[in-house]
C-alpha cells in the first residue's frame, strides 16, 4: 500500500506593497521573480504580507490551485494592503476562515490600536489536513512599524481571537511581525505560549540569520553597524513561523531563504520557510 507524505511546507513572505516604481524594485520587475520562487520551493501554505488587492489577485491567477482568503485592512474589503493566506485546495479542506484587527475593538473595520501608525490585521483559517485527518489553524498577520505599545500588546488579542476559533487545535502564527528576538513583542508572543519554529528541538535550520535587508544586501559584510544604529528592524528577524501544539506538531525544517537572481532580489524581505508534520502521521 502506497504511504501518503504527510509533510506540510509552510511559507511565509513580506512581497513589498506595489508603491515602488524604480526598477529592479518595481512590481512588474519584481512579481515573476515571486512566482518563481514559490513555484521552486512548492509550498502547500503560503502567507504574505503588504499585498495589495491586485497583487494577490496576480498571485490568485498565477496559482489557481490554491484557495486565497485575504481582506484590505482599512474596510475589510479591497481597501489597503492585506495579509492573504494560500492553500492547496487538493490537500486541504476549509473548515473555516475569518478576520479581525488588532486594537481595542478588533472586530471594527479599520480600528488602530494603541499608539499604531496603520490598521493591522489577523487574517485565518481554520483547515483539515487530508492525508492525516487532523486539523490545524493558519493565522497570518503584519505588525505595525511604529507602534511599540500596539504590537506588545497584540499578542493578547490574536490570542483571545484564536481561541474562538478552535481552543485544542495547533496553530501556526505567520507575519512579519516588524519586531526582532528579544523585543517586547517577540516575547510577548512566547509568553503568550507559542514557540519560534526556529527554535523547535531537533529542527534542521538552514540560510541567513535575518530576513530585512531594505535591498541593502551589498553592505551586510561593509556596514552592518551603522546600519542597524538607523534602522533597527533592518538585518535582524523580523519575520517569524511560530506554532502552538507541542506534542502534536514536530517542526522538520526551518530556513530563511536569500534566494535572488543575480543580486537582485524579488522583496524587501526574505521568505521564511517551514517543513512540519503532525507526529502522529
Amino acid at each position: 500500500m502506497e504511504q501518503k507524505n504527510t509533510t506540510i511546507r509552510l511559507m511565509t513572505f513580506n512581497i513589498l506593497v506595489d508603491r515602488r516604481t524604480d526598477a529592479p524594485y518595481s512590481w512588474d520587475c519584481r512579481c515573476q521573480q515571486i512566482v518563481s520562487l514559490l513555484r521552486y520551493y512548492n509550498p502547500d501554505i503560503f502567507c504574505v504580507q503588504e499585498a495589495l488587492e491586485h497583487q494577490k489577485a496576480f498571485l490568485a491567477e498565477c496559482f489557481p490551485e490554491y484557495a486565497c482568503f485575504g481582506i484590505g485592512r482599512n474596510d475589510g474589503k479591497l481597501d489597503g494592503e492585506q495579509v492573504p493566506i494560500f492553500h492547496r485546495k487538493d490537500m486541504f479542506t476549509l473548515k473555516g476562515e475569518g478576520d479581525f484587527w488588532l486594537s481595542e475593538t478588533p472586530h471594527i473595520a479599520g480600528s488602530i490600536g494603541w499608539d499604531a501608525k496603520k490598521p493591522r490585521t489577523v487574517v485565518w483559517k481554520q483547515l483539515k489536513h487530508q492525508a492525516s485527518n487532523h486539523s490545524l489553524v493558519i493565522a497570518n498577520t503584519h505588525y505595525d512599524h511604529i507602534g511599540k505599545l500596539a504590537n506588545a500588546n497584540s499578542a493578547n488579542v490574536i490570542n483571545n481571537e484564536l481561541a474562538l476559533v478552535e481552543p485544542n487545535c495547533p496553530i501556526f502564527l505567520c507575519g512579519d511581525f516588524n519586531s526582532p528576538e528579544q523585543s517586547p513583542a517577540y516575547e510577548q508572543i512566547l509568553h503568550s505560549g507559542f514557540i519560534d519554529a526556529s527554535t523547535a528541538k531537533e529542527t534542521i535550520c538552514y540560510g541567513l540569520p535575518f530576513t530585512y535587508h531594505r535591498f541593502l544586501m551589498h553592505q551586510y559584510t561593509t556596514d552592518l553597524l551603522s546600519l542597524q544604529q538607523k534602522h533597527d528592524r533592518i538585518f535582524r528577524a523580523i519575520d517569524h513561523v511560530f506554532y502552538r501544539g507541542v506534542g502534536r506538531i514536530k517542526i522538520l525544517l526551518y530556513g530563511i531563504l536569500a534566494d535572488n537572481q543575480l543580486g537582485i532580489y524579488p522583496s524587501d524581505h526574505l521568505p521564511v520557510l517551514c517543513d512540519f508534520s503532525f507526529t502522529d502521521s
